[in-house]
């Protein structure tokens, strides 16, 4: 991990992907604190028709939408990896990103996918700390992986 005041999420990771084929590269983004995953909610409509089966109702799942993935924590001006997840807002291509979980028994646990950058915002307060806020929106399916 970089060389932050950032106070750590139980060592949680999320990391963007440089795009290479056949095998992808990952970069952690430096600074982060805070780790807020939400891959979407789907509602359902109701398709009951007169061939439904009394007393249920038919219905069927929509696609995810909504999800945002928020991350917080410092602004690091200089920092490459901060600098290439700003450039990737403004290119506004889709990238892949690996959430990383640290479990107690030793395994990652982890979600890849692609997303897209929608948010960059650095603020700063004359009493407290540059802060980062970065939201990725996620595209596709993330898939759920665990290591040993």
């Amino acid at each position: 991990m970089a060389d932050t005041d950032a106070e750590w999420s139980i060592g949680d990771s999320i990391e963007y992907g440089d795009g290479a084929e056949p095998t992808e590269s990952f970069n952690e983004i430096d600074g982060i604190k805070d780790i807020s995953f939400n891959l979407g909610t789907r509602t359902l409509a109701d398709t009951t028709t007169h061939q439904s089966t009394p007393p249920f109702r038919d219905n069927v799942a929509t696609f995810l939408e909504g999800g945002t993935i928020q991350l917080a924590g410092n602004f690091l001006p200089m920092n490459a990896s901060q600098q290439e997840i700003e450039s990737k807002r403004a290119d506004d291509l889709a990238t892949s990103f690996r959430y990383n979980i640290f479990m107690a028994d030793g395994h990652i646990r982890r979600c890849t996918g692609q997303a897209r950058v929608t948010a960059f915002n650095p603020t700063s307060n004359a009493e407290d700390a540059r802060r980062l806020s970065i939201t990725l929106a996620p595209t596709g399916a993330w898939v759920w992986t665990q290591e040993s």
